[in-house]
């Protein structure tokens, strides 16, 4: 059995090449039935000579897919499993084993990699935020900053239910953090009923005649709504020192 699996796993490597050459048979045996159709006068002939082959070729196509999906897929699997810890035992540098005895350098990788996590989530988190600054230019960000310095733990919630309507209701208390040039002519309440609207129906005609919204060549999404976003980003950033779970010191 396992003769054949290594069998297997070897034309599965080679499962490109091997496409190849069975294409390019199949048109040199055509091109043969054609010529020799040809030659004896007997295209019929050819025609029942190319279903043949064609029946043939696809019944081995059949045979050998249905026996991958049985039986070939976990024969490659099972080899990609021990070629994997064939190669960490003996490529992977102490600095990053994952697996192996004591002092084989497994912490240090948990280690390395958690603190690698750490730092790519948090620019994300930067760069998502620097992001909603850009589009969301009619708010004032040194104001909401300031504001979610004093009122973050309003914020730290499992319920959208209950985080939208204290949002909503800070947001009307504060004049939705609107900048003063942007002041005239501007009603906090009639904004949160655009955000109200869109939210309803983001791919409506009426959303797209809204003023504080952003389209994303899908669906229109409310200034307030990526708000939201940016308050939760910035709690997470500035108030929950927690990104990863690990059992090694980082």
């Amino acid at each position: 059995m396992k003769r054949l699996r290594n069998l297997y796993v070897w034309i599965v490597d080679r499962i490109k090449i091997l496409r190849i050459i069975l294409i390019v048979l199949f048109i040199l045996i055509t091109i043969y039935l054609l010529i020799n159709a040809f030659v004896n006068y007997s295209i019929l002939r050819f025609f029942w000579d190319e279903l043949t082959l064609t029946i043939l070729f696809g019944s081995l196509i059949l045979i050998v897919k249905l026996f991958h999906t049985l039986y070939g897929k976990w024969f490659v699997l099972e080899r990609r499993q021990e070629e994997t810890d064939e190669y960490v035992r003996k490529k992977f540098p102490r600095s990053v084993k994952f697996d192996g005895p004591r002092g084989a350098g497994k912490d240090s990788t948990v280690s390395a990699m958690t603190i690698k996590f750490r730092e790519d989530l948090i620019a994300r988190i930067v760069e998502e935020m620097e992001y909603i600054r850009k589009i969301c230019y009619v708010y004032d960000f040194d104001q909401i900053n300031a504001f979610l310095d004093v009122h973050h733990d309003d914020f730290m919630t499992n319920s959208k239910v209950k985080l939208f309507q204290i949002f909503t209701t800070h947001a009307q208390e504060n004049g939705c953090w609107i900048r003063p040039g942007f002041l005239e002519g501007f009603s906090a309440e009639e904004h949160l009923r655009d955000l109200d609207q869109i939210r309803a129906n983001p791919k409506s005609l009426m959303a797209s005649a809204i003023r504080f919204r952003y389209y994303d060549g899908i669906s229109y999404t409310h200034f307030l709504t990526m708000l939201i976003r940016y308050s939760l980003l910035y709690v997470r950033y500035h108030f929950i020192p927690n990104y990863v779970f690990t059992n090694q010191p980082i």
